[in-house]
């Protein structure tokens, strides 16, 4: 016998479902004073009555009167787990002085049973002679009852059992739905074309709209330089170009010499605009450009900076001298004259190679992901192209040359749903007011054109054809109706298999009113 603590707010549902969920076959509901489910009658005969129905027997133990009389009512074993011998319910007493009975009323107290006019009773059989017990030292007596009183009992739990089952019905009911449909198997096996000059599907010409997706990327790695070589290499760097002179713009060639405050010339790797000063005020505010400079002499005597200001000698003897300089904000570095690594050219078409790899998996990584989902991209549906790949042989200080890779991805894809509703145009063709209920593609022989941008591929479908089923719109049609009429709605679906009703309390004529207490489910 498993022993079952009840929490004073816990619900009969709850209550319910702890005891079905329970494996032994007697348990024994420990009830606290003031319990929720004193409120009701009701809640006692529904814990007896779905027990009952799974072969469960229950007992109730509390310290609540009120709880062991309401339980001996519903006719379950009920008692004081301190004063179990002296305990009795409230209707136990409720003997008529008239050997009539009322019919179909179930009254249990202390004692064996017995039954007269289908009226089970429990409790010592009626005595016109009055009967002394002696409860912790008092003595009791009862006192006669009258018939009019038993009615008047009987009316009120009849009211009480109403009340709670009508309670129960419209708080505590739920309903659910399940219907199955037939089922039709479809297959279908053809040749489709996707285009982005197309705008709509066409299921006599099996073709549907496209898009064509692009995406470049570039990447800078280093490697090892195997070899070695005497070398002269000049610094490089980058200098910053001063207007001070005036809002017109200046133009300055390339080679254009730049000379450090102790003589060190650098010049300008391409041509360069320098933009006209603002005015401002009367005053001028010297506009900027940054720009690529090389030193003039190989050796590490270049690799410099910061330098604030170097002046451009050919301006030298004119106004601009002093309205036009250049400032190394960072540092020159690379100029070197010696023996140093450098790469072979096995490291280069070696590194070459490892950079177009690496742009191809981050392409193809980065851009799939990248599309709306709606949309598909089929395996060979996409073309990666290497665009740039340029190695700088100069090493660094731990021997290490750079190769600059840029690659560009294209791909052509198109929205599944757009082929799944050409498919079902097909399909209703022979199966009217249909839809897929599984549908599964393979595709093959993809064969696509970026310069038109089109794509065409070979499509095996199948798929399973069912009823146009919407389970909400149904739902609203059978809210509220009795449980035969619902069942008739049911019947008169198009394509019915089967269906099933589940309802509790299992009572219920009527299904819910309220919509979230009614679930329609389709198999």
């Amino acid at each position: 016998m498993k022993k079952i603590f009840i929490d004073r707010n816990e619900t009969v549902a709850n209550v319910i479902e702890k005891i079905l969920s329970e494996a032994d076959s007697e348990v024994v509901l420990v009830i606290p004073r003031n319990a929720v489910l004193k409120e009701s009658v009701t809640n006692f005969h529904l814990i007896r009555k779905e027990a009952a129905s799974q072969g469960k027997n229950v007992f109730i133990e509390s310290v609540d009167e009120g709880v062991l009389a309401l339980s001996k009512a519903s006719r379950l074993e009920a008692f004081h787990p301190i004063l179990q011998k002296s305990q009795t319910s409230s209707f136990s007493d409720i003997i008529p002085a008239s050997p009539k009975r009322p019919v179909g009323i179930a009254l249990r107290g202390e004692g064996e049973p017995r039954k007269l006019n289908s009226v089970e009773l429990r409790g010592e059989p009626a005595s016109p002679k009055r009967e002394e017990v002696k409860v912790e030292g008092e003595t009791w007596r009862p006192r006669p009852k009258r018939r009019f009183g038993l009615i008047i009992v009987i009316v009120l739990i009849l009211t009480i059992l109403g009340g709670g089952f009508w309670a129960t019905g419209k708080y505590f009911s739920r309903a659910s739905i399940l219907i199955s449909f037939k089922k039709t198997a479809w297959q279908y096996e053809d040749v489709f074309l996707a285009g982005k000059t197309l705008t709509k599907i066409n299921s006599v010409n099996l073709t549907l709209p496209a898009e064509q997706f692009s995406q470049v990327k570039n990447l800078v790695k280093f490697f090892p330089a195997s070899g070695s070589a005497n070398v002269s290499e000049k610094a490089v760097g980058k200098i910053t170009i001063y207007n001070a002179y005036s809002s017109e713009s200046q133009t300055l060639v390339a080679t254009t010499r730049f000379t450090t405050p102790d003589g060190k010339i650098f010049r300008l790797d391409e041509r360069v605009l320098v933009p006209g000063a603002k005015i401002k005020d009367g005053k001028i505010e010297p506009s900027s450009i940054e720009a690529a400079i090389t030193a003039d002499k190989p050796g590490t005597d270049y690799n410099l900076g910061p330098i604030p200001r170097l002046v451009i000698p050919g301006f030298k003897g004119t106004p601009k001298y002093e309205g036009f300089y250049g400032g190394i904000l960072g540092e020159t570095k690379g100029g070197f004259i010696g023996k140093k690594a450098v790469p072979t050219e096995e490291d280069v078409t070696l590194a070459k190679s490892k950079i177009s790899e690496a742009l191809k998996s981050a392409l193809e990584a980065n851009f799939l992901t990248s599309l709306e989902p709606d949309f598909k991209i089929v395996e060979g549906a996409t073309e990666i192209k290497t665009t740039k790949l340029t190695a700088n042989r100069n090493t660094d200080q731990g021997g290490n040359f750079s190769v600059l890779g840029e690659a560009e991805i294209k791909a052509l894809g198109f929205k599944e749903n757009d082929l799944t509703t050409l498919l079902l145009a097909i399909a209703l063709r022979d199966n009217p007011e249909k839809v897929f209920k599984d549908l599964k593609l393979s595709y093959s022989g993809v064969k696509p054109n970026f310069t038109q941008g089109e794509i065409k591929f070979s499509l095996k479908a199948e798929g399973v054809l069912t009823e146009d089923f919407n389970p909400e719109d149904f739902k609203k049609e059978v809210l509220g109706k009795k449980v035969k009429e619902a069942e008739s709605i049911v019947l008169k679906l198009k394509g019915i298999s089967s269906a099933k009703f589940s309802l509790w309390p299992r009572w219920l004529t009527s299904l819910p009113k309220d919509a979230v207490k009614v679930e329609i489910n389709v198999d």
